[in-house]
């Protein structure tokens, strides 16, 4: 019995003392379970022969190999060994003395070959040694789960046959460190415990196809054996389900043109997770025919794509050579762009791999895809992508010197939307005749003049009347407007219809539609007349009485279509001057102190583009008797015509416009005058009267589209607050008249701004009544060009003025040295630039054009983070979680002005409406800045808005208050630019860096 309790005391010594000796940093799993299956034993134990530091077992090659508990792959190597490197071995490598496990050793004989290693928990680690090549199912950092299948059995390097070698390794990962696995495995099999599946990345491989493309998706998951794609037509809903792998692809014909959103759903047995949604388009590629001539305007710039001294540029419309460019179809459906200017072609530079930014110039013909460019019609507008790129399309910069180049697809911005002005006839191009000029044309086909008859357009013998003579005036576009001497009428295609037979009027007003511009091309010794509104059609003379000009298709050197332009010596008249020019409600108003009858009268106001004026209340009423007080006597006769009559319905008045004759101030017992009285005057007191067309009574022009004028006169910056631009402009009297008008901001990524006129600071400026137009400008945009113009209600638009922070900003520096306010801000301006600078590094903004460009001494990459880091001594503090809400940082959004973004995480998936039904919540700060809130999927977040560069280092509070648990962060912008600046990212680190600096220049600025 003592013997038996001995033996028993010393078992329990002994494991005690097991232990005791374990070192502490050593954590062994609770089972390790069988690494191939069960019923497959140990052939050969551990030490069985001299360097054996592990168990085989013996069986077959292709056996599934599992995990024996859960862990981390630390090793997966796989040699491509397929076989024995033994002599005594089977089945031999079939790669012989080439395979890479020869050299895994001195000897030769191939080691493990193919092999894993697990790490589990602490200073555990498992391995699986002469693994069938390409049956490893794991690799380095993948997680794995006990059970899990990770290889299969083989017979590959230093064997005599298939089996798996087993090695336990307790204490570090080297064969010195092998224990016995028969002491530690447990004889089972289990199945492991699956996690559903995650997802890191999905995408589509670029945004616009055409037809003849490939759509393709990638998606980045961990876990997952099963995927699904999803695809949704916009306006029609689903239209592709299909199981596929990681990666799918599907033809762009098979989907048709639209718009479309996809989307994978990863899973497993475990459950699924379905990826964000990728959006793309589909296009077809458009077909204008084999040739042609265009101009190409870009919609965001207004300016015109120009061939300037062999670059490629935009410039203010000419009309010349050098906007006029010839398509050519190849036989992929792309087209090559060649100047009609010196017969150069459009061409990006790169053969392949075409960078964002690549220069789009003009290079001599090589046939190259880098030559041809795909066009497509979206968004109201033509995009245009260079054949040798999928992703980049024609883009035109915001402002001087407007280059164009190669960038990323933004879609519907205006800077790569162009529209194309149809100009060529086959392979000619508008002919230049001259600015201005007076001219007869004279038909071949029939020798007879064109001729203004009473207001349509003819063939006549030739005479010494002004009806023969016209006025050629070159437009902007390289077309001519043709206006007749006679009665300053226009030659004009009726109703602007594109049809054959359509007659030429001689019209009295000018319209600026296509109808009355002309085109000439020099041809078959002769010219062709074809209107803007066609691409076909030409002017036509009849070969007959009445000779009639019309609109047909062009013939093959067809005299009645050919015609000579005779240039005549000529003068204008000296037509009559205004004694006062007003407005009204965004119209002009012209008087005139000639007295004529109401029909000349009439006339006299439609040569200049306007009408007889119209009254359509008491308002304008008074406005117009205002006028002709101020400057025709108040004698009775003093009297001015208004564009009233009653010639087409006796007794029923109406205006010469059109528009609704629903206000009359008629004297008593007016009007009287029966079937002779049949048009409108106004009295000396502003009463209205029926007349005859006689003479005596005075002219008032009316213009219902008068184009608004602004002119700057001075602007400021605003430093220590918000970066904004302010521009202190002159408007003129016809747009502060006009409730209705706007003033239209561009920023240079083509967002618009519009807000009404009226609702602008009004000021003065070296005692001139202005108004202050403030543009809030985003960091990263500072470069970038604003464009200024005022839109009326009536549709007519000023002229556009162009600036930039930068080019402000530039001038302040300029100004420091004479300057004083400039130079007490020269610290600050720099310091603002060098903000603009890093923010585009930071946001991939236009690099080629950085804020900062005209400093020498920028300093910012050389502050030390270390320095900035031991200033900021502030910790965020608070109550961070409850039932609901975790909170889990915050990061800066970085515009016009800096918002403090804070997230998080909504644990029970609440909506924001019971959030805030839950919880009071509010902020704290000291200047009680607004703040937005919102849910992202499991995200809650709050934004505090409008934080100055001086208050980056002030604390913000956020309360989200309840009798159930409050959560309550107080944190600082500061907090972020620390942990931005411990991070490894040097863009986000110089940016920090960059705004640390402009928020202390703000402070001692504002000191």
């Amino acid at each position: 019995m003592k013997r038996i309790v001995s033996v028993l005391m010393s078992i329990v010594v002994v494991l005690s003392c097991v232990v005791f000796i374990m070192p502490p940093n050593i954590v062994l799993a609770v089972n390790y379970t069988w690494p191939v299956d069960k019923s497959i034993g140990i052939s050969s134990g551990f030490g069985s022969y001299s360097g054996h530091t592990g168990c085989d077992f013996a069986c077959s090659i292709g056996h599934d190999v599992y995990a024996v508990a859960d862990g981390t792959v630390v090793t997966a190597t796989d040699s491509g060994c397929t076989g024995s490197h033994r002599s005594d071995g089977y089945p031999k490598c079939s790669k012989g003395a080439n395979c890479p496990a020869t050299k895994l050793n001195k000897n030769g004989k191939g080691s493990y070959a193919n092999w894993i290693i697990i790490r589990h928990g602490t200073n555990v680690y498992s391995l699986y040694a002469h693994l069938s090549t390409e049956s490893l199912k794991v690799k380095v950092g993948d997680t794995v789960k006990q059970g899990q299948n990770i290889a299969k059995t083989g017979s590959a390097g230093n064997v005599t046959g298939p089996h798996l070698h087993f090695e336990l390794r307790i204490g570090g990962n080297s064969t010195g460190y092998a224990k016995n696995p028969a002491s530690y495995l447990s004889r089972e099999n289990v199945t492991p415990v699956t996690n559903p599946p995650t997802y890191s990345n999905f995408w589509v491989d670029h945004y616009l196809f055409d037809l003849s493309e490939t759509v393709s998706f990638t998606a980045v998951a961990s876990g997952a054996d099963n995927y699904t794609i999803g695809i949704d037509k916009t306006g029609v809903g689903r239209v592709v389900t299909e199981g596929c792998g990681s990666t799918y692809t599907i033809s762009a014909d098979r989907l048709g043109a639209g718009e479309y959103s996809a989307y994978m759903t990863v899973a497993n047995s475990a459950g699924y997770v379905d990826t964000y949604r990728v959006y793309f388009v589909v296009v077809e590629k458009c077909n204008f025919g084999d040739k042609f001539s265009a101009r190409i305007q870009n919609i965001g710039t207004g300016c015109y794509i120009t061939n300037k001294d062999s670059k490629i540029v935009g410039a203010p419309e000419s009309g010349y050579n050098d906007q006029i460019w010839f398509f050519n179809k190849c036989s992929d459906g792309s087209y090559t762009i060649m100047s009609q200017l010196d017969g150069l072609m459009m061409d990006d530079e790169w053969d392949s791999d075409v960078p964002a930014g690549a220069d789009i110039r003009a290079w001599s013909a090589t046939g190259q895809d880098k030559q041809r460019f795909n066009i497509y019609y979206m968004d109201d507008a033509f995009y245009i992508r260079p054949a040798n790129t999928k992703t980049l399309v024609v883009d035109m910069g915001a402002g001087e010197p407007y280059n164009v180049a190669c960038y990323n697809l933004s879609r519907n911005a205006g800077q790569q939307k162009y529209r194309f002005d149809m100009v060529g006839m086959g392979d000619y191009i508008p002919y230049g005749l001259g600015d201005e000029f007076y001219a007869q044309l004279r038909c071949q086909g029939t020798n007879l003049y064109v001729t203004n008859q009473s207001g349509n357009v003819a063939g006549a013998a030739a005479t010494a009347d002004d009806s023969q003579i016209w006025k050629f005036m070159r437009q902007s576009n390289g077309a001519y407007v043709i206006q007749n001497t006679l009665d300053g009428s226009y030659i004009d295609v009726e109703n602007s219809n594109d049809a054959n037979k359509t007659n030429f009027l001689s019209y009295n007003e000018y319209t600026g539609n296509r109808n009355q511009q002309f085109y000439f091309y020099e041809m078959d010794n002769a010219f062709y007349i074809k209107p803007l509104i066609s691409n076909t059609r030409v002017m036509d003379m009849q070969s007959t009485a009445p000779y009639n000009v019309a609109l047909w298709d062009k013939g093959n050197d067809w005299g009645p279509q050919k015609f000579d332009v005779i240039k005549v010596s000529h003068s204008d008249d000296n037509m009559s001057k205004p004694v006062e020019t007003s407005y009204f409600k965004g119209h002009k108003y012209e008087l005139y102190n000639e007295s004529m009858t109401w029909e000349s009268a009439k006339l006299f106001c439609e040569k200049k583009g306007g009408h007889l004026v119209t009254i359509s209340d008491e308002k304008e009423n008074e406005f117009v008797n205002g006028m002709r007080c101020r400057n025709l006597s108040t004698d009775y006769q003093q009297s001015i015509w208004l564009g009233g009559s009653d010639t087409a319905n006796e007794g029923t008045w109406s205006w010469i416009t059109g528009e609704p004759f629903t206000y009359s101030n008629w004297e008593p017992n007016e009007p009287n005058g029966g079937t002779s009285q049949n048009y409108l005057q106004m009295y000396s007191s502003g009463n209205w009267d029926d007349v005859q067309n006689e003479a005596g009574r005075f002219v008032l022009c009316e213009y219902d589209s008068v184009q608004p004028k602004l002119t700057p006169v001075a602007s400021s910056l605003s430093l220590s607050d918000n970066i904004g631009f302010n521009i202190y402009m002159q408007i003129s009297d016809d747009v502060l008249s006009d409730d209705g008008a706007m003033m239209i901001i561009t920023n240079s990524d083509g967002k618009v701004i519009k807000k009404p006129i009226s609702s602008y600071e009004t000021t003065t400026y070296q005692d001139k009544s202005v108004k202050k137009i403030v543009s809030m400008v985003p960091a990263a945009k500072m470069s970038g060009k604003l464009s200024f113009k005022i839109l009326k209600s009536d549709g007519t638009e000023s002229s556009t003025y162009i600036c930039s922070v930068m080019d402000y900003a530039n001038e302040m520096i300029k100004k420091a040295d004479t300057d004083n306010e400039c130079k007490k801000a020269l610290p600050l301006v720099k310091a603002m630039l060098n903000y603009g600078a890093y923010s585009q590094i930071y946001f991939g903004e236009d690099n080629t054009n950085l804020a900062n460009a005209i400093l020498k001494d920028d300093n910012t990459a050389t502050i030390k983070s270390e320095d900035i880091i031991k200033s900021i001594t502030y910790s965020e503090q608070g109550l961070f979680s409850n039932k609901d809400l975790g909170y889990i940082g915050s990061s800066l959004i970085c515009e016009s002005d800096t918002s403090l973004k804070l997230y998080f995480n909504n644990k029970n998936k609440l909506t924001e409406k019971q959030i805030k039904g839950r919880y009071d919540i509010s902020t704290l700060d000291k200047n009680k800045h607004d703040y937005d809130t919102g849910v992202d999927g499991s995200i809650f977040w709050i934004k505090i808005k409008g934080i100055k560069p001086a208050e980056l280092g002030n604390v913000y509070g956020v309360n989200l208050v309840s009798d159930e648990g409050s959560v309550i962060v107080e944190t600082s912008p500061y907090v972020y630019v620390k942990k931005a600046l411990e991070s490894g990212d040097s863009r986000l680190q110089n940016l920090c860096k960059a705004m640390w600096a402009y928020g202390q220049a703000a402070r001692e600025y504002e000191k």
